[in-house]
């Protein structure tokens, strides 16, 4: 089996936003939520991640997210806990100090790992899948910034792990703008605009931590300013090709990708069907998006790049989405390694693979996790 290396997971949001007992069996989780309701832009579309998968997909490293936002514009009073949104900083900080003491929970019971250094990054050659009284290798990113709520803030949650952030997640945020909301859940402060003078000025602090800084999510304008300012590392975790896709501004312009690729970073691609293919709105079967048209955005990044070194997967599976947004071909994380197999068709060669699942994150992280 191949090792696998995730570059975007939403664990603890999972576990703690909706109530979901992700240490369980993927089918002990479906039979659990076989009730609840379902539908266009839910929270409980049917799961395909659990711990157990991860580990039968291959997984030796996942990077996974401590994520809230303050957005006082959609945040209301009375509003159901495990609420992404809060009225201001302080709310965020909050819930992402609460996704991290989970993860510690599960690390306090050696089910995950937290890893911090170069010295803790799994070989490449470990064994897959991981025996039960292994745990599973984590790194922890910030899906936006708004839970760091100064110049001090930032260097505390360096100091307790988080190793990678974004900026900001859909909307405006803190310290800049995220991508629009897909169109059904529009908001008038969700519109492209620059990155924030609290953003430009945690931009220098973030280099000097030597925290690569992982451009997914910014608006164009915000995406650019950051690009020219920032002199660190820089990659995109879980982004697919704005060529193919041109209506969707969470997918990555060709000279964009390029700039990651000319700077050493990795794109990774996520497996949602609306970054994917076109016209898949909430109502669209699945059946409108396979995992044919994954392997046209990998096509796509290595041929644009000249080279199967800067692209991966960032799958982020079960984040705010589930099953039913999920390309056909996978219908559970264990099933990633069928991708594997279709781009062996398509003529990538095993070593090619290997890098794509594992090696160029690894090599990433190699370059720019602290040594020790």
């Amino acid at each position: 089996m191949r090792p696998l290396i995730d570059g975007h997971l939403d664990l603890a949001l999972n576990a703690l936003g909706i109530r979901r007992a992700i240490t369980q069996p993927l089918e002990a989780i479906r039979a659990a939520e076989a009730d609840l309701p379902r539908g266009p832009n839910r929270p409980f579309d049917t799961a395909t991640v659990s711990l157990p998968d991860l580990r039968a997909a291959g997984a030796i490293l996942v990077v996974t997210t401590l994520i809230a936002r303050a957005r006082p514009w959609r945040s209301r009073s009375g509003q159901a806990v495990g609420s992404l949104d809060f009225p201001d900083q302080d709310g965020a900080h909050a819930m992402a100090a609460a996704q991290l003491d989970y993860t510690r929970c599960l690390e306090d019971r050696n089910i995950l790992r937290i890893i911090t250094t170069t010295r803790d990054l799994p070989a490449l050659d470990t064994p897959t899948p991981l025996t039960d009284d292994q745990p599973l290798p984590i790194l922890l990113t910030f899906e936006g910034t708004d839970p760091v709520r100064d110049l001090d803030d930032l260097h505390r949650w360096h100091a307790q792990g988080v190793r990678t952030l974004m900026l900001a997640h859909f909307g405006r945020s803190t310290h800049a703008h995220g991508t629009p909301s897909e169109p059904y859940n529009h908001h008038p402060n969700d519109v492209d605009g620059p990155l924030t003078a609290e953003g430009r000025r945690l931009l220098p602090e973030i280099e000097a931590l030597g925290m690569p800084l992982d451009l997914t999510h910014l608006s164009d304008t915000s995406l650019y300013e950051a690009i020219d300012r920032f002199g660190g590392a820089i990659y995109a975790s879980h982004c697919g090709a704005r060529a193919l896709v041109p209506e969707c501004q969470r997918n990555l312009p060709d000279e964009v990708i390029k700039t990651i690729a000319q700077r050493g970073g990795v794109i990774g691609l996520p497996l949602h069907g609306p970054y994917l293919v076109s016209d898949f709105a909430p109502e669209t079967p699945r059946e409108h998006c396979s995992i044919e048209h994954a392997a046209d955005h990998l096509d796509h990044i290595a041929q644009l790049t000249g080279s199967d070194r800067h692209v991966a997967l960032g799958t982020d599976m079960d984040g705010g989405f589930g099953l039913e947004y999920t390309p056909t071909g996978i219908d559970r994380y264990a099933e990633l390694p069928k991708l594997g197999a279709l781009l062996e068709t398509r003529g990538w060669s095993d070593e090619a693979i290997n890098r794509l699942f594992a090696g160029n994150w690894h090599r990433f992280f190699a370059s720019h996790l602290p040594a020790s």
